[in-house]
């Protein structure tokens, strides 16, 4: 399905009846190294963060790992109240104006 998309194709039977089958085994083989569309973007991400942390003057062992830097992504275990998605709001509110009152104003 997604070489599907990635060619534009509505039809995903009809795109997949019109390729051969040692071409389409060929595809398959190259998402194995190479993933079609954007399935790892996640990582990619955490790579780009890693590194920019790494230029922002970080030591490699206060950086961590490529991991520290990607979403997990967990099955939900219950529902979410609207008391813990406000709790959660406020958490990270009130982290983004503790950060932004350490910041020192640029001269």
């Amino acid at each position: 399905m997604r070489l599907a998309l990635a060619f534009g194709e509505i039809d995903v039977d009809g795109f997949i009846s019109r390729i051969p089958e040692r071409v389409l085994e060929i595809w398959r083989r190259f998402d194995c190294y190479e993933p079609i569309g954007g399935q790892r973007i996640d990582f990619n991400a955490a790579m780009l963060a890693r590194q920019m942390t790494k230029t922002a003057g970080k030591t490699f062992e206060k950086v961590g790992t490529v991991n520290d830097f990607t979403l997990e992504f967990k099955p939900i275990d219950h529902q979410q109240s609207v008391e813990d998605m406000e709790a959660a709001i406020m958490a990270y509110t009130n982290t983004v104006k503790a950060m932004n009152r350490r910041k020192k104003p640029r001269v």
